[in-house]
């Protein structure tokens, strides 16, 4: 069963509300999406540099201990492609039990009426979710290089002062880089 947290109730880090939290970093990184779930494949992840696989796995780890206590739902995902109903081919047609259901057709000879198998009648526009194959290796023994200008870049736009554009990406790593050498210098691990 899901715990919920009284409304106006701080979280342990100092005056966290939960109302800040369901507004935080994770809402703004998902935008005006209505995505549930986040998806990332096994593949991609392991190709990512290990500085970063160590932390995704501490983050990772930090959210099962989190929510140990609460169940996850079975579910699996399924490699699907989103296309309009005129689109579709006759095979994918038939996998989906799409019918034409009538002679209309628009300026570019498409049929414009559409059934599903429970009788709905579709638009031509209406889109669907068709069945195909996964794009992306399976995660044993397939490396897909990252772009590792493009993750410098990502880190270098986070650490950008206010009015940084992208030609200053480049010395805005070096500086960070600096910056962390005379930190852990001045402040090595453990003391």
């Amino acid at each position: 069963m899901t715990s919920q947290v009284a409304a106006g109730s701080a979280g342990p880090e100092s005056g966290e509300q939960p109302a800040d939290r369901l507004s935080g970093p994770v809402d703004q990184w998902f935008g005006p999406s209505a995505a549930n779930f986040l998806v990332a494949h096994r593949a991609r992840l392991q190709s990512m540099p290990l500085s970063w696989q160590r932390q995704f796995a501490r983050l990772f780890d930090d959210f099962r201990a989190a929510f140990a206590d609460e169940a996850d739902p079975d579910f699996y995902v399924i490699t699907v492609a989103e296309r309009c109903v005129e689109e579709l081919s006759d095979a994918d047609m038939r996998l989906l039990g799409i019918t034409v259901t009538c002679t209309e057709q628009d300026d570019g000879g498409r049929a414009q009426c559409f059934t599903d198998r429970m009788g709905n009648e579709l638009d031509g526009e209406f889109r669907v979710a068709v069945p195909i194959a996964d794009p992306i290796p399976g995660h044993r023994g397939a490396f897909l290089p990252p772009d590792e200008d493009a993750i410098a870049a990502a880190r270098a736009g986070r650490l950008a002062p206010a009015g940084a554009g992208p030609g200053d990406w480049a010395s805005l790593e070096a500086t960070w880089r600096e910056d962390s050498t005379r930190r852990l210098k001045d402040h090595p691990p453990g003391r």
